[in-house]
C-alpha cells in the first residue's frame, strides 16, 4: 500500500511521459469522505483476503472469487444504472451452480473463511464499480492517478493506527522480526495470530 501511494504521488506531482497531471482549482465538497470510503474498501480487501486464506484452502478461496461477475452485474445495475443483456445474465447461472456445488463438497469448508472470501469478492467488485463511477462522473471526473494516490493514502492512514494497535496487543508476534513486511499484511497477520491463539 505504501509503494502504491508513492508511485501515485510520483504520477501526480512529477511530470512524466506516461501522464501529465492537470492541477485542479477545486475538489467536490465530499472529496475526503469519498477517498476514505474507497480507502476503507482497499484496506478491508487485504485483511479479509488473508483471513480467508487462513481458514480455507487457496483453491477454494480462488473458486469463490469466480462469483465476481455476479456481484459486478448487480452493483453496476445499482450504482451505475447499467443493464446487462439476457444472454449475459443466463451465462451467470452455471457460475452460481458451480460455486454452490463446490461449496457443498469442499472438505476444508469453514464458515469464517467462506464469509471472508465472499466479502473480499464483494468489496473488490464494489471498489471497481465505484471507481468506475468516479472516473466517469458527470459533474466531477477523477483521473486514474488521483484515485491511485488519494485512495492509497487514505488506506495507509487507516492502516497505521491499526498496525500500532496490534503491535501493542501482540508484541510476541514473530512477524515483527521482519521490518519490511507490507503494512496491510502486518495488520492482517497479527489479527490472525491473535485469533488462532485465543
Amino acid at each position: 500500500m505504501l509503494s502504491t501511494t508513492f508511485i501515485g504521488c510520483i504520477k501526480m506531482f512529477v511530470p512524466c511521459c506516461l501522464y501529465q497531471h492537470k492541477s485542479r482549482l477545486s475538489y467536490p465538497p465530499n472529496f475526503i469522505m469519498i477517498m476514505l470510503f474507497v480507502g476503507l474498501m482497499r484496506f478491508a480487501t487485504v485483511v479479509l483476503g488473508l483471513v480467508s486464506l487462513k481458514n480455507v484452502a487457496v483453491s477454494f478461496a480462488e473458486t469463490v472469487k469466480s462469483s465476481a461477475p455476479i456481484f459486478t452485474v448487480i452493483m453496476s445495475r445499482m450504482i451505475l444504472g447499467e443493464y446487462t443483456g439476457l444472454f449475459v445474465n443466463l451465462s451467470l447461472v452455471p457460475v452460481m451452480g458451480g460455486l454452490a456445488l463446490c461449496t457443498a463438497t469442499e472438505l476444508s469448508f469453514n464458515i469464517l473463511g467462506f464469509s471472508a472470501a465472499l466479502s473480499t469478492n464483494i468489496m473488490d467488485c464494489l471498489q471497481n464499480v465505484f471507481s468506475k463511477k468516479l472516473l466517469s462522473g458527470d459533474k466531477y471526473r477523477f483521473s486514474a492517478p488521483e484515485l491511485q494516490f488519494y485512495t492509497s493514502a487514505a488506506a495507509v492512514i487507516m492502516l497505521i493506527p491499526a498496525w500500532v494497535f496490534f503491535m501493542v496487543r501482540c508484541p510476541s508476534h514473530p512477524v515483527h522480526t521482519h521490518p519490511h513486511t507490507p503494512l496491510g499484511n502486518e495488520v492482517a497477520r497479527c489479527c490472525l495470530y491473535k485469533t488462532g491463539h485465543n
